[in-house]
């Protein structure tokens, strides 16, 4: 039975790509979200099955009954969020502007803004980043006990990926100029003991990756089942190798790949547990839609609202750490949220109100930006991330989206303002 859901997944994985081909332009959403549900939630499958064993994520023995809910929900949840997605009617036009210039205000909006977060970051917390650097638990714990700290490394790390993405589409000067930003990108992450800036440093060639395809006619099925194998083999092989360096036990990566394998011990190992427990949970009382409000309330800082639910990862957290202190988590899947609330049904429905959501952001973006062609670059770099990173935790899209949005957009305006003020003084003077 596993391996004809395998084969029923991958048509599913083929119909998305041929629907991601004829609907949408260069850059393919729908592609995006594939490859990140296949590494978070399906790989680990074919791995087992692969070396014949029942012993997943983490060690812990996934039964066949659990499988085959998984496989059965990753093909609910490629359909739902392709079908959610199209059905917004939002795309990436292919209209981003290649040859952006320094003055462009919204180029000039997202240098500034890096270049403000960063400095704050080094000069004022410099202990932050010190205290991040120890370990990844350093990290976790100085991000969510300094709101200030998280919110300038996000604006920091964003927007140094948007300048990737803006450069590396252009000429080749250009894109060797993009090399800059994402060597800080890459050195950052290592020193605050963190994945994720060396992530968007990744996802900032994205635009460049896709433009490219579309000029040497290669946006085709086979190439994005190859960039599938590939991706479900690299990303989790570079994650172990990062998990490592901050052990000091890059030594031993070669060992742990020939004893573990890649996805025993990969991000997605955390957010697994939750989702072998909760299908497993006899008890289980469905929610039906109510765990989802948080995703509203979350970038609300705890600072500010001492009485701030715990999102489901915090209560799961909860429940099996022993003297648990606010702030601690466990990886949440967002697939174990989706059975949470509807059960098998759940990845469906779950996964079109997710794609659909990222088209409704695209619009609201577009329109708060005066539908700019170019401010696409802000947009996808958002959307890439969250694609990837949405799969670790409980829904949270709004309060991300919300997070995002708010620095970028006063910014601009303000600039908008400005620049037209002075072009007004200007224009009086002559």
């Amino acid at each position: 039975m596993i391996y004809l859901l395998i084969i029923v997944l991958l048509l599913a994985i083929y119909q998305a790509f041929d629907y991601s081909i004829r609907s949408e332009d260069s850059i393919k959403v729908i592609v995006l979200f594939v490859l990140f549900a296949f590494v978070y939630y399906l790989g680990i499958i074919f791995e087992m099955q692969i070396k014949g064993t029942s012993i997943g994520a983490f060690g812990i023995i996934i039964n066949e009954r659990v499988r085959l809910i998984i496989l059965s929900m990753g093909i609910l949840s490629i359909a739902g969020f392709s079908s959610g997605y199209l059905v917004s009617g939002f795309k990436f036009k292919d209209s981003l502007k290649s040859d952006l210039l320094f003055s462009d205000i919204l180029v000039v909006t997202v240098v500034v803004l890096t270049s403000i977060s960063g400095i704050l970051l080094f000069v004022v917390f410099t202990d932050s980043i010190l205290n991040s650097s120890s370990s990844y638990s350093g990290n976790f714990t100085e991000t969510y006990s300094n709101p200030v700290y998280a919110f300038l490394k996000e604006i920091f790390t964003y927007g140094l990926a948007i300048l990737i993405s803006v450069l590396a589409n252009g000429s080749r000067n250009r894109k060797l100029i993009a090399l800059v930003p994402t060597i800080i990108l890459i050195v950052f992450g290592m020193i605050t003991s963190d994945k994720d800036p060396i992530l968007l440093s990744v996802l900032g060639w994205g635009v460049a990756f896709f433009y490219r395809l579309t000029q040497l006619r290669l946006q085709t099925k086979r190439t994005y089942f190859i960039t599938l194998i590939l991706m479900s083999l690299i990303i989790p092989a570079l994650s172990l190798l990062f998990s490592m360096y901050r052990t000091d036990a890059i030594k031993e990566f070669s060992k742990q790949l020939g004893i573990n394998g890649l996805y025993t011990y990969f991000d997605a190992s955390g957010p697994y547990e939750s989702l072998v427990s909760v299908i497993e949970d006899p008890n289980i009382h469905f929610e039906y839609g109510k765990t989802y409000y948080w995703g509203f309330i979350g970038w609300i800082p705890k600072s500010v609202w001492q009485g701030r639910p715990l999102d489901l990862s915090e209560s799961y957290a909860k429940e099996k750490i022993r003297n648990w202190q606010p702030g601690q988590g466990l990886g949440y899947s967002l697939l174990a949220e989706a059975y949470k609330n509807f059960g098998v049904a759940g990845a469906l429905i779950q996964y079109f109100m997710i794609g659909l959501l990222f088209g409704f952001f695209g619009k609201l973006f577009m329109w708060l930006f005066k539908n700019k062609s170019e401010v696409g670059y802000l947009f996808y770099i958002w959307l890439a991330y969250n694609l990837a990173i949405m799969h670790r935790g409980p829904f949270n899209l709004p309060s991300s989206f919300i997070r995002f949005l708010l620095p970028f957009l006063l910014s601009y305006w303000s600039l908008d303002i400005l620049f037209q003020f002075y072009a007004r003084w200007r224009s009086k003077r002559v």
